[in-house]
Order: C-alpha cells, then structure tokens, then sequence
C-alpha cells in the first residue's frame, strides 16, 4: 500500500518523470528525507512509466541511489556498472563516466538517475563533485538526473551553486510538508500495520503536532505500539521523539531557526515577513497562519526549545533584542537598547567608549558625554540582562577602551 493518497503519488510522479521525458535535470527541495520508498515506488510502476514515455519506454533506464558519504562519479559508475550488466553492455575499465554513458548511447539508450541525500555534498569541499555532475550531464545527451534536497538550494547562500550547476537547477520543486489528507492515508496504513485502534480526536492531534511530517507521524505511532497504556504526551516527550526534532532542526539554516523561534514566541517582526527564509518557510509550512497570527506549523519543536531553555541565545534584528526568539526590546530603557544593538552587532569587537556615546546621544554626543555617564548606563545594562536571565559577563570591560560583547562567554 502507498504511503501517500494516489492523488499525491501520480501528481509527484508525473512531474519528476516529466524532467526526464524531456530531457531535462531537475532539483526536489523537501525537507522531509523519504525518497527510500517514495522513488522506488514510482520506478516499479512500469506500466505508469509506459503511459508517460510512451513507445520509448524501453530506451529509457532509471535508478535510485542514496549518495550519503559515497564518493559521487564512484556510485554513479557503479550504477551505469549495474545498469551494463542488465543490457549486455561492456563498459572500459577507465571508470570514466562520459565513455560509459557513450556506450549506452551508441546503443541507443537513456540514462535516468534519482540521487538523494546531495545535502552530503554542499560543504566548500564537497561541492566540486556537483560541479563535475553538472559537466557531465551537459556532456552526455543520454543523461539526465534529480537531485533530492533537504535543504532550500535556492537561499543566496547557494547562488554560486546555482550558477556553476544550471544544468542541475533547469527545474526545481519545492515540496511542503505533507497534507492532511496524506497524513490520515499515512496513519490508516500503519495502523493496520502495527494494529493500532486510535481515535479520531488522538489522529487529529497526533497530525496538528506532526505538521505532515512523516518521520514524527512514525514515531509517535512506533511508542503508542510499544506502549499500549502510554498517552500522547509521553509519545511526544519520549527520548527519540527529541532526537528527531533535533535533527529535523539541524536542516534548517541559522536564519530559518531565527524565524521559527521568533514564531513560536510571537516575536516576529514586519522586516521578517519579506525575508526569503520566511516565505520558504511559510511555503514548506514550517510556518503557517496569516499576518499578526502566525504559528508553527511543527508544534513539536516547542518541545525541544523547551529543553533547549538552558541554553540563552539573544539576538537582535531591526533595532529590537531578542531571547531564544522572544522580543524583550520593551524590557530594555532607550540607552540600554541603542547599546546592547550596538554591542551584539559587533560581537566580538571592541567598542570604544566615543562610540558608544555616539550611538546613544547622535550629534549632541559631544556636549553629553562622560565617563560617569557610559559608566552608569554599562552598570544598569548589566543588571537588566541579570534580571532576563542573560549572563552579564558576557559584557566585558577593557579598561581604559571601551567594552566588548562576548556571545560565547
């Protein structure tokens, strides 16, 4: 039984499949990792793959591979290895991918791939082995692929990658949490699976919680299995339901995390809701609701910043101060703002007491300033970070300087 509604899988299938019948390469974004069974489902499906390529069914050839810490042309050329095997076709020891791909070419023969988990390969290091796939597949006519992400490939940070891979990129498709519809087919056929008998007020929350999310959806259900007299909440507070947040927060990037933070306190900011993190958000359904009412589309993750409280982080954006994502600029005087921004903005920079004056009074720092004046206004910004809870030392003092803001101290 499929995992998703035949809706979702023949409307994924015809537009990944698509990339290839016209011989295109293409990018999935999806944060959620389940090409394991989604991609072999849809390759087993020959009669759909008929219906799609028509007559040249036969000509086109398809695989699926992970490419986790594999070597990226190794695992390719082991699967045009395998693919050789399978069409009597006898590849050069070189290894060298273009000459094996010509020799399905001069038979007369496509190569399809699937590759997931290319997350693995966008560190500085990695990133060559994108590059060189990209030559490749402009190199090759017989040769398309799609790439799956689990992180958003069209954020400015990978621009470069954009630019250098544009073969790869000619088509992308960014994939939102799952729907509800998709979650209760999901639910039913674990729960004939594991025999579960659940209610529908337990479904109902256990898809509010999971936001679509089919990894959480999975493990709320593997505990209520395991545990036949555990209650939902023990589900949701369980060891390996937080190592799973925890990993579903690592994909997010800085400034995503920033964003979801501030959702879950209310402390989201206008500047935020033009952001290219908060629409991709918003898109994925990470974030949901409308404008002055906005929720996480996780509730989940509440638990883990709940155990996550130990922890301070402040930041600031647009001149307002932020703890774990809550505003408290109202908790904070005028001066004890301006200085605090202007100390975390420079983070590890020492600011010189002109400065500093500078910031506070504008063109009338001259005729307001002294020592005594920086010194009460420093003495009274410690002790309001004191009282939220923020340890003051990480204001640090040079004498005779200035003072300096130290986010690891």
């Amino acid at each position: 039984m499929r995992m998703v509604t035949d809706r979702t899988y023949f409307e994924d299938a015809n537009r990944w499949l698509k990339i290839f019948f016209y011989k295109d390469s293409g990018t999935i974004i999806q944060l959620q990792d389940d090409c394991n069974y989604r991609v072999p489902e849809i390759l087993e499906n020959k009669k759909l793959i008929k219906k799609i390529f028509g007559k040249g069914s036969n000509k086109n050839l398809f695989a699926y591979e992970a490419i986790y810490n594999n070597k990226l042309s190794d695992l390719i050329f082991k699967i045009l290895q395998r693919l050789a095997n399978e069409n009597s076709i006898q590849l050069d020891k070189t290894k060298e991918i273009p000459m094996a791909l010509n020799k399905f070419f001069k038979a007369g023969l496509r190569v399809n791939l699937f590759l997931s988990h290319v997350t693995n390969l966008l560190s500085s290091r990695q990133l060559h082995q994108l590059y060189e796939l990209d030559a490749i597949i402009r190199q090759s006519p017989n040769f398309s692929v799609i790439i799956f992400s689990e992180v958003d490939l069209t954020n400015e940070k990978y621009y470069m990658l954009l630019n250098r891979c544009s073969s790869i990129f000619k088509n992308v498709i960014k994939y939102p949490f799952y729907s509800r519809e998709d979650s209760l087919n999901f639910i039913r056929i674990k729960s004939i699976e594991w025999n579960l008998d659940l209610s529908l007020q337990t479904i109902d929350e256990i898809i509010i919680q999971c936001g679509g999310y089919f990894w959480l959806i999975s493990q709320t259900l593997r505990y209520l299995r395991n545990y036949p007299d555990a209650s939902l909440e023990e589900a949701f507070d369980d060891d390996l339901m937080l190592s799973k947040l925890n990993a579903i927060w690592s994909k997010f990037t800085p400034v995503e995390q920033v964003l979801i933070k501030r959702t879950a306190y209310q402390g989201l900011i206008e500047k935020d809701l033009n952001t290219h993190e908060f629409k991709y958000l918003s898109y994925i359904g990470a974030i949901i609701g409308k404008e002055g009412n906005y929720q996480l589309g996780l509730p989940l993750l509440k638990k883990l910043f709940a155990m996550q409280e130990g922890k301070v982080e402040i930041t600031c954006n647009d001149g307002q101060i932020f703890r774990n994502g809550k505003n408290i600029s109202k908790n904070f005087s005028r001066g004890e703002l301006a200085l605090l921004n202007l100390l975390i903005l420079n983070g590890g920079q020492i600011i010189e007491r002109e400065s500093i004056a500078q910031k506070i009074w504008a063109d009338r720092w001259r005729e307001k300033y002294s020592d005594w004046a920086i010194d009460r206004l420093i003495f009274r910004l410690r002790k309001r970070l004191e009282g939220e809870n923020i340890d003051s030392r990480k204001l640090q003092t040079v004498k005779s300087v200035g003072i300096i803001w130290n986010e690891h101290d």
